[in-house]
């Protein structure tokens, strides 16, 4: 990395005494751009695109095991579209973003069978299904006009 008018260009990385790469990425004209790097305390890393210091495309969480745990995107600094959240047992968590809010979830166990929600705006959940081996077996619409629930 160089300087030019204390404004930072170029490949930039930190490391720890040992010579195990913390931080590293790319400046230019002071702003982060294309793929940065951070590893963690705990060991765990995270990789995520930038673009004029924003963070811009996708990101990707691994744990100290560097095993991948968490897969999404951001536009302009917000999540956007899927996130895919890994557990531990192949279980996993699809949270659709808009704007930085989610806006629907979907969780399937180690069976895949499929719990799917979608929210108002206000946060409060507007649907929700649950498929077991592909087949829907239970399906709520909430009506926003009152507070109870439609079973169809």
């Amino acid at each position: 990395m160089y300087f030019k008018d204390d404004v930072e260009f170029g490949n930039y990385s930190r490391k720890l005494n040992t010579g195990q790469i913390v931080e590293s990425g790319y400046y230019i004209e002071g702003k982060k751009e294309k793929t940065w790097f951070l590893r963690n305390d705990d060991n765990s890393s995270e990789t995520t695109n930038y673009k004029n210091d924003k963070k811009n495309g996708e990101c990707i969480l691994r744990d100290s095991n560097n095993s991948i745990i968490v897969v999404g995107s951001y536009w302009n600094d917000m999540k956007s579209g899927p996130w895919k959240i890994i557990n531990k047992d192949s279980s996993y968590l699809v949270m659709k973003f808009q704007f930085d809010k989610s806006i629907s979830n979907s969780f399937y166990d180690k069976k895949n069978n499929l719990i799917y929600k979608e929210y108002f705006e206000n946060g409060k959940i507007r649907k929700s299904d649950y498929f077991q081996n592909g087949k829907l077996q239970k399906s709520q619409l909430i009506n926003p006009s009152f507070s109870g629930y439609t079973i169809y």
